[in-house]
């Protein structure tokens, strides 16, 4: 899985690949990073537009 692909068009990541915040900074640990910046947890997943 591509993450910053899966951003760029605007897609919300799949939590059925962020069920763990291991494997969510496994994934791309920036974006682990953004999640906690912006209070969402990651099993729900990330679009780019909430933290930009």
């Amino acid at each position: 899985m591509n993450v910053l692909s899966l951003l760029a068009e605007g897609k919300t990541i799949p939590s059925v690949a962020l069920l763990t915040k291991k494997t969510y900074k496994t994934v791309d640990s920036h974006f682990y990073h953004l999640a906690k910046k912006c209070d969402i947890p990651p099993v729900i997943g990330i679009e780019l537009e909430l933290c930009t």
